[in-house]
């Protein structure tokens, strides 16, 4: 599976990656929302995951750009380990959301 994994916390996700790709998956990080806009429009991913609070300036712009995502008809899980920068915590996401731990996210792609 191609994943694309936007996580603004550069450590956390390269050790995502590592994991993710020692489960067999192909795993691209980014830490930004515009640039995972440029690698949505340059590849096909079967799955995105996407930190919930990339920029808590911004509040809550990971779940702003999964939703985008999803009225695009893609597939998005979103993790966060703060809900309180996400405007009506994880509720604005849907049943794809949960928090950060890995087994979370290795139960979601298998």
């Amino acid at each position: 599976m191609k994943i694309l994994y936007v996580e603004d916390n550069e450590l956390l996700g390269e050790g995502m990656k590592l994991n993710l790709e020692d489960l067999g998956h192909e795993v691209v990080v980014v830490t930004k929302v515009s640039h995972a806009i440029e690698e949505l429009s340059a590849w096909k991913f079967d799955k995105i995951i996407c930190d919930g609070t990339l920029d808590p300036k911004n509040r809550g712009d990971g779940v702003r750009l999964a939703d985008q995502l999803r009225k695009e008809g893609r597939d998005v899980v979103v993790f966060t380990s703060d809900t309180r920068n996400i405007p009506d915590g994880l509720k604005a996401v849907n049943k794809n959301s949960g928090a950060k731990p890995a087994e979370q996210i290795r139960l979601l792609l298998e």
